[in-house]
């Protein structure tokens, strides 16, 4: 009696690829519902860091103690949730071949919003 091997991985292998596509789809989701929280806490955040880049003289300590209430309140948040949710989309890319291209789509907007958010932070320590 000879089984073939064929018929015996190809359940498993199915199994295997079923598995990784949830996965890789639960984590697009997070990853996108961060995206928006990151996208929303940079808006917020790259308004006062242009404020606190185009403030004159005399309004230098005033934006200055707001740049830095913007910072701990929706900067570092920012910074944080948008690397989560890069890395999140980055192996959401790398999980599953279904969906790609929407994935590699959030993939790429999570990745520039974060390095807005990073240079924002920067004009602020060029100042």
């Amino acid at each position: 009696m000879k089984i073939n091997a064929t018929e015996n991985t190809q359940p498993l292998n199915n199994d295997k690829n079923v598995k990784k596509d949830k996965a890789s789809l639960i984590l697009l989701i997070i990853g996108i519902v961060l995206f928006v929280i990151t996208l929303v806490l940079t808006i917020l955040f790259g308004i006062m860091s242009i404020e606190f880049f185009l403030s004159s003289g005399g309004e230098q300590i005033g934006t200055a103690l707001g740049y830095a209430i913007y910072l701990a309140y929706f900067g570092l948040p920012a910074m944080i949730t948008g690397v989560i949710a890069s890395i999140l989309n980055i192996i959401s890319v790398a999980l599953s071949k279904k969906r790609r291209g929407i994935k590699i789509t959030f993939m790429i907007l999570s990745i520039v919003v974060t390095i807005m958010t990073f240079s924002f932070y920067s004009i602020s320590l060029i100042k």
